[in-house]
């Protein structure tokens, strides 16, 4: 199984179907080379593998974590665009805004809408652009972050910290990140 249908389906399929999945891929990608062309090292198997396991893991992770006590009247994704306002306290611009909390444009603006009426974003001019407008946090926004960020914080390390050696935190940290470049 390469990607489950839902987020909350995430029971292990068995090693036969893995098997079966990752033969299908194998035999398409060889199917598709020509005579002509160089073949690289077959990294199908190990890269599928580590797909399904990075799929699997970062799915009930963040299954778990949704279902965690740290939100309290803020959804997650809510709770995502004010972590991601910290990062700028000049405010930052809705499109620019939605390649980091990984939201449309038209999800993102009905969000920030609900914030502003919540009073934890305010819009102001953007001074680049004066067709535009950026979004930063209120004093009740930033307190609400950080509020919910410690809560977040804990949850997170408690989810992985008695999994992952701190050596073994930074490695995937790393690699990770390689993937996102």
């Amino acid at each position: 199984m390469l990607a489950p249908s839902s987020v909350g389906n995430t029971a292990v399929e068995s090693t036969e179907s893995e098997d079966a999945a990752i033969e299908a891929v194998e035999a398409a990608s060889s199917d598709s080379l020509s005579s002509s062309q160089s073949r690289k090292p077959d990294f199908s198997r190990p890269a599928i593998r580590a797909w399904e396991s990075m799929f699997r893991a970062t799915t009930m992770l963040a299954r778990d974590l949704a279902a965690g006590d740290a939100w309290g009247e803020l959804s997650q994704a809510e709770y995502g665009v004010l972590y991601a306002l910290t990062k700028d306290p000049a405010g930052v611009r809705i499109t620019d805004l939605g390649q980091d909390v990984l939201l449309s444009q038209t999800g993102l603006s009905r969000l920030a809408a609900r914030l502003v009426d919540k009073g934890l974003v305010a819009r102001v001019s953007d001074p680049d652009d004066g067709r535009s407008c950026r979004l930063v946090l209120t004093a009740r926004g930033s307190d609400a972050q950080r509020r919910i960020g410690r809560l977040h914080a804990r949850e997170i390390t408690d989810a992985i910290a008695d999994k992952l050696s701190p050596e073994e935190l930074e490695r995937l940290d790393q690699l990770c990140s390689r993937l996102l470049d």
